[in-house]
C-alpha cells in the first residue's frame, strides 16, 4: 500500500502526540529535541527521494521492536 506525504506526516504527528501523552515526559528538553530530530530525518528522508511506503514500514518496525502493537 502506497500513501502520500501527507498521509504519512499526518500519521507521524498522530503517533507522535500518541506517544507523547502515554510515555514520554516532554519537560526534559533533550526529548524535545530527539523527538524533532526523529521528524526531522523522516521529512529529509522524503526530500531525498525515499519511498514513502518504505518509510512507513520502518516506522512500524521501529514501534514495533518498542513494544506498540498499534
Amino acid at each position: 500500500m502506497k500513501i502520500s506525504k501527507r498521509q504519512l506526516r499526518r500519521i507521524i504527528k498522530e503517533e507522535k502526540a500518541r506517544l507523547v501523552l502515554e510515555y514520554i515526559d516532554m519537560s526534559d528538553p533533550r526529548l524535545q529535541d530527539f523527538a524533532n530530530e526523529v521528524e526531522s530525518a523522516f521529512f529529509k528522508a522524503m526530500e531525498a527521494g525515499a519511498d514513502v511506503g518504505d518509510l512507513g514500514r520502518v516506522a512500524e518496525q521501529f514501534m514495533a521492536n518498542m513494544g506498540y502493537e498499534g
